[in-house]
């Protein structure tokens, strides 16, 4: 039950993070620049033809991603990530791992404005400011372009948690968002450029990917590769099934076992008691109440297995969560479906001694007494 919370509670969260994620939007890259990291022949323009060309596409986005010196007075950080944003649609999905700690996040105003302000991730608040500093409104160089911290993000709960070394938390938390025009005045224009469409009705994305593999074919004369998120969710939703499976066949394993524990102790009970058996057979005891009289014994078994390992998988599921910073969750299900398989496993392992004591001779019995 342990196992299965824990699953469960991995896919919620997961399906709720990727929810955010979106199954409404498409990514449209061009993958021989992002591998050269050359310009991209995608422009801001055709993130513009995008949104106002395609009636399904709501808003169209530049985005990329650089690696940069950052420093802050004496403070130097190398190589970090550094995310340029041309809306302010990726809080969406980006919230269900951090939070905005300090100050406020990117607005689609920022990139308008070309504003040079910033936001950090926590391994880079570390890395540039005393512990105590508050860094909003400090300021920050980026390849020695100046920009104003607007927000600071928190700690990603996974990064922070037992799985990662501090060195390797810090380094994937070292990151900085700024507005996607405004890094034109650091880095070369369409470098790493993608551009995320967003949908006004997600069941067309097929129909609307191919609209805009259209548009860009008669602008560029050349394909791009697109990306449906939509694909990564139905993928993580296969590995989740794939996981319901293992921990099901662990369960069924487990049961086994359980069931072999109940079988052993019944035939030595029927070992034990067959002075017992024998008396109720010559005071009338038919075959069939010596066979309901084992089953009700090992449903009662079952019953209690159940209604004691239940409350403990209850308690020690979310403390094992917290141990291991991992998600749990229980289903209302999981009770009856608790009780019910402890019975049916009681039962099933219970009907051969059953039979066995019901088929006890009380002469042979009573005799070697």
């Amino acid at each position: 039950m342990i196992a299965l919370a824990l699953v469960h509670g991995t896919h919620t969260v997961s399906e709720q993070a990727m929810g955010r994620m979106g199954s409404d939007r498409i990514q449209v890259s061009d993958p021989t620049a992002l591998m050269s990291a050359s310009a991209s022949d995608l422009s801001v323009d055709d993130a513009r033809a995008i949104e106002d060309e395609l009636p399904n596409v709501r808003e169209a986005a530049p985005s990329s991603h650089h690696n940069a010196t950052v420093r802050h007075g004496e403070s130097l950080a190398e190589d970090v990530g550094v995310y340029a944003e041309g809306t302010d649609a990726l809080p969406h999905f980006m919230f269900e791992a951090y939070s905005v700690e300090r100050g406020t996040y990117l607005s689609k105003s920022d990139d308008d404005n070309r504003a040079q302000v910033a936001v950090i991730g926590a391994g880079l608040r570390k890395r540039l400011f005393p512990p105590t500093a508050d860094p909003v409104g400090e300021t920050i160089m980026i390849e020695g372009v100046a920009f104003s911290v607007k927000g600071v993000l928190g700690p990603h709960r996974i990064a922070e948690g037992p799985i990662y070394a501090p060195e390797r938390a810090l380094d994937l938390q070292t990151f900085v968002y700024i507005p996607y025009q405004s890094a034109a005045s650091v880095f070369p224009a369409n470098t790493n450029l993608v551009i995320r469409a967003f949908l006004a009705d997600p069941e067309r994305a097929d129909e609307t990917a191919g609209d805009i593999g259209d548009l860009l074919f008669r602008r560029h004369g050349r394909t791009f590769s697109l990306y449906l998120h939509r694909q990564r969710l139905e993928a993580y939703r296969d590995m989740v099934r794939l996981d319901y499976a293992v921990f099901t066949g662990v369960g069924v394993v487990a049961l086994t076992v359980c069931g072999l524990g109940i079988l052993a102790t019944m035939f030595m009970s029927v070992v034990q008691r067959r002075r017992e058996i024998a008396i109720r057979r010559v005071v009338g005891a038919r075959r069939r109440d010596i066979v309901r009289q084992f089953l009700v014994e090992a449903s009662v078994i079952g019953i209690a297995g159940a209604a004691v390992g239940t409350p403990i998988a209850f308690g020690a599921g979310p403390a094992i969560g917290a141990v291991f910073d991992l998600p749990v969750a229980f289903a209302a299900w999981y009770v009856p479906t608790a009780l019910g398989l402890g019975v049916v496993t009681a039962l099933a392992s219970a009907l051969l001694p059953a039979y066995r004591a019901a088929g006890t001779n009380p002469g042979v019995a009573l005799a070697g007494d």
